[in-house]
């Protein structure tokens, strides 16, 4: 991760359906990389579903995309 990455000024949230990871990888290979912006992805996911969209993304943008866990920072340019 970029050391000189800080707080995003503003977040953007998005939401999606299980069948939505198309739409969000066409998205965010559209979507250029905005200084001053973070966004939150939510997907909708079966209990025992395990995600790909992680890995799927990061093949899209130059943004740095990461899993959102407990505690973990969001950083300026990142998808979480």
């Amino acid at each position: 991760m970029d050391e000189l990455k800080k707080p995003p000024r503003f977040y953007i949230a998005i939401g999606a359906s299980a069948g939505g990871l198309e739409a969000l990888q066409e998205f965010f290979s559209a979507m250029p990389v905005l200084e001053g912006a973070a966004y939150v992805v939510i997907q909708h996911l079966a209990p025992d579903a395990k995600s790909v969209m992680v890995e799927l993304l990061a093949k899209r943008t130059e943004m740095d995309v990461m899993l959102a866990e407990d505690s973990c920072q969001v950083l300026d340019r990142t998808i979480i």
